[in-house]
């Protein structure tokens, strides 16, 4: 181990004996095994919340899931909270299997984007990963299991004892999709009390996952600001969250697009580095909808529960 005034880090390696492919009736493992060496390294930065690991294995094992656990905190879990395309859902924690299975057999198992969240009224812990998008909540005390591969052979089998009703897609060998030889994988862990809001969760993936650029962008005689925000997304109440920020398509404006993934109804102002002329509510498309009110050069935005809005900025006077 070692530590510097910034940081503290520490690693760890280990080989785990897996066996190496699944048993020719494909009934169970096969009793042949196959080393497969692991590297953990883990980093916690001064002031972080959140402890941030690099994963790397070199996978000789076929026809298995490869998980990392990380304990909650929490005694017992019921739900769990991912992200999703403009929301944070929430999903039952263990999903009943009935005893009898006539199509398929549901799973606990959970798509993510990029964080999941987990604990009971008193403690929890949040997973953020980078391109890792399954999660599951396994035993008690709980624990996140992050799928770091699934390595299968087929894209659809007819002799799957999870699914009787047979095949789910074409038959295609995948060869590929065994995700053989060596991988690296990036996650942080955010131990928590009380549960934080979606708007927080999201803060939280979008700080590790997305951290600032910075670059020198000085003007040859040295006149510029040493500090511009093009954007200020002003504080209000509830969970507002920026998905977009962008130039307009076909107009010389900017397009932002905010969404709340809140139960309740959030408020926001955006102002921009120079002054707004006009500022209208746009759809996907990009097509105007209606012109939103400008008050001392700043818009103000009221979102609804798990609502999406898109907003034209106009900075220059329109030439038409």
């Amino acid at each position: 181990m070692f530590s510097i005034a910034q940081s503290i880090a520490s690693s760890a390696s280990l080989v785990l004996p897996l066996p190496s492919a699944a048993s020719t009736d494909r009934r169970r493992r096969g009793s042949e095994t196959v080393a497969v060496p692991v590297s953990i390294e883990a980093t916690l930065d001064a002031g972080s919340p959140r402890v941030v690991f690099g994963v790397g294995l070199d996978n000789g094992a076929r026809d298995h899931r490869l998980r990392l656990l990380f304990p909650t905190g929490a005694s017992h879990v019921t739900t769990a909270r991912a992200d999703t395309a403009f929301d944070v859902v929430s999903r039952p924690a263990r999903v009943p299997v009935p005893a009898t299975v006539k199509n398929e057999s549901p799973v606990s198992s959970a798509p993510m984007i990029s964080v999941v969240d987990a604990g009971d009224d008193a403690a929890g812990a949040t997973v953020i990963a980078k391109g890792l998008m399954e999660y599951e909540i396994v035993g008690e005390p709980a624990a996140i299991a992050l799928t770091l591969l699934r390595a299968v052979g087929d894209l659809s089998r007819s002799d799957l004892a999870t699914r009787p009703s047979g095949h789910a897609g074409p038959p295609v060998a995948t060869p590929a999709a065994q995700c053989m030889g060596p991988h690296r994988f990036e996650m942080a862990l955010e131990p928590h009390g009380p549960a934080p809001t979606a708007g927080a969760l999201l803060t939280s993936a979008r700080a590790h996952n997305i951290p600032p650029r910075v670059v020198i962008a000085r003007r040859p005689e040295k006149t510029g600001a040493l500090i511009r925000s093009f954007l200020r997304v002003g504080p209000g109440a509830g969970d507002v969250v920026l998905s977009a920020f962008k130039q307009g398509e076909d107009r010389a404006s900017v397009v932002v697009r905010l969404f709340n993934p809140g139960g309740e109804e959030a408020h926001a102002t955006l102002s921009m580095d120079a002054p707004v002329h006009q500022a209208f509510a746009v759809n996907f498309l990009e097509e105007r909808q209606e012109k939103l009110a400008i008050e001392n050069g700043a818009i103000a935005v009221r979102l609804k529960p798990h609502q999406i809005q898109t907003i034209e900025i106009v900075q220059e006077p329109l030439g038409i």
